[in-house]
């Protein structure tokens, strides 16, 4: 029994430090568990490595080449390294270097790869090693949805020809839009919503866009198809849609039901052009032209930025035809 303050602050005292050393004790086999797990990650990398000599080489102390099915990626270690010496530096990893199968260009495309998924408990290594059987299994990397700056990169390498990618280019588009590329014809046919058929043609090797095509329902059976866009990355610059491949098919894929959801949030040339071939788009538009009055009276982009005379005189002419399907006039 403590009998007076004395006892009572050296009793404190005691189960003070005992606190403290416990404490003291507690982070310190924390940093010791965490040195432990890049030791267990650093053999996991070794590992690896060992496994898939035939697909991992070492171009010298700061460049690692990795060999997928699709292509061959280079990596600059020297990134990666400064972020394992310093977490604190807020270094990010360099873009990897994408290189055609069995083969090292000059001026390879980039891709910024991110993993997903990743336990942030998890030692730096185990995300590099994740990293590096990601790109060996990249047919299957490639299919995942956030991958879309190496899609983009892939096809920058190949283009839309015969190559090691085709068949996996062909899964995805199949997976995730209802759309087939014919390599042949160089066209890419899209099922889009309420019946309708779009196609891409990109035949032209002149061309840094593609052409834009449709049949709507019961149109199927025709050899001639209905031109949208003679080329629709220039036509339709407001829209970042059109800016690239991947993103095109997927937006068709939505079209035309997207159109009459939101028409005013998508670029108004491409918007009118198949409004005056859809009376139900042109019906719509003219809905929410009554709580907006600007999608049909200012003459701009959905950016607020002026359009051009051509294009004024053209969404005139458009907006004459739309007021008519739509049951304004």
């Amino acid at each position: 029994m403590v009998t007076n303050f004395a006892e009572l602050n050296s009793l404190f005292d005691v189960t003070k430090k005992e606190g403290i050393n416990s404490h003291k004790e507690s982070t310190m086999n924390e940093f010791e568990s965490i040195i432990k797990s890049y030791e267990r990650s650093l053999e996991f990398f070794k590992d690896i490595v060992q496994f898939n000599a035939h697909k991992i080489f070492f171009q010298d102390e700061s460049k690692l080449v990795v060999k997928g099915q699709l292509a061959m990626y280079r990596i600059n270690l020297e990134s990666w390294f400064n972020c394992l010496r310093n977490p604190f530096g807020r270094q990010e990893f360099e873009p990897v270097e994408v290189h055609p199968c069995h083969q090292f260009v000059e001026k390879p495309e980039r891709a910024c790869v991110q993993i997903y998924g990743h336990n942030t408990q998890q030692p730096g290594l185990d995300f590099i090693c994740s990293y590096i059987m990601g790109l060996i299994n990249d047919k299957a990397f490639f299919l995942q949805e956030h991958l879309h700056p190496l899609r983009i990169a892939l096809i920058r390498t190949y283009g839309y020809v015969k190559s090691p990618l085709s068949d996996t280019l062909q899964e995805y588009f199949e997976s995730f839009c209802q759309a087939k590329i014919d390599y042949e014809q160089q066209l890419i046919k899209i099922k889009g919503t309420n019946g309708w058929v779009f196609q891409i043609n990109y035949q032209n090797p002149l061309m840094d866009g593609f052409v834009i095509e449709y049949h709507k329902p019961r149109q199927h059976h025709w050899k001639k198809w209905n031109q949208l866009s003679r080329n629709a990355k220039e036509e339709f610059q407001d829209a970042d849609e059109f800016d690239e491949i991947f993103k095109a098919v997927e937006f068709l894929s939505s079209c035309p039901r997207e159109l009459r959801r939101h028409p005013t949030w998508f670029d108004k040339r491409f918007v009118f052009r198949l409004a005056v071939d859809y009376p139900p788009l042109a019906k719509s538009i003219c809905e929410h032209a009554v709580l907006h009055p600007w999608f049909l009276e200012e003459k701009t982009d959905r950016w607020g930025e002026e359009l051009n005379g051509e294009t004024i005189d053209e969404l005139d002419e458009l907006i004459r035809i739309i007021k008519q399907k739509g049951g304004v006039i």
